[in-house]
């Protein structure tokens, strides 16, 4: 299998997989009170995932000069950081929806294809150099710009029914 490979399929449906797993901690399920509380979970558990995949890779590359840390920071920093949060906010949205309306968590299931489909495409942009991380960069911030927009209509939409 190449390195590509692996980072637009393999990685997007492992990550995509595990980091959700933090939504069925107890602690998480009994404070789930609103179905928008899925998306602030799943944010957060994609944020806790990005700071420690970054220290990984920050870690991994000051062998390479503080040049390449630096920037790899940078980059990781922004587009790793939202995209990680974003795409597993969708997943916990699927499962807040799941767990307030006592469904089937085969309910998240096309929320989590999404995001496993926006982190394997940010993971193709950002793997082609400069203009596929500036893309990448960009595609990160269009995103989160865009599910920001949709989540804040969503909660609005949600609280005016209470």
């Amino acid at each position: 299998m190449t390195p590509f490979l692996a980072a637009i399929v393999i990685a997007p449906v492992i990550e995509e997989f595990t980091k959700p797993l933090a939504l069925r901690l107890k602690s998480v399920r009994y404070n789930l009170d609103e179905i928008e509380d899925g998306l602030i979970y799943g944010a957060v558990a994609g944020l806790g995932f990005s700071a420690t995949e970054n220290l990984l890779y920050g870690y991994s590359s000051l062998s390479e000069g503080i040049v390449a840390f630096l920037v790899l920071m940078a980059v990781r920093s922004f587009g790793g950081c939202l995209l990680h949060a974003s795409a597993t906010a969708l997943t916990g949205y699927g499962y807040g929806k799941a767990v307030m309306r006592h469904s089937s968590l085969f309910g998240v299931l096309p929320y989590f294809i999404l995001a496993i489909f926006l982190h394997g495409f940010y993971n193709f942009l950002v793997s082609y150099e400069l203009v596929g991380v500036i893309s990448g960069l960009f595609l990160a911030f269009l995103f989160v710009i865009i599910a920001i927009t949709i989540i804040r209509n969503r909660i609005r939409t949600l609280d005016e029914r209470t």
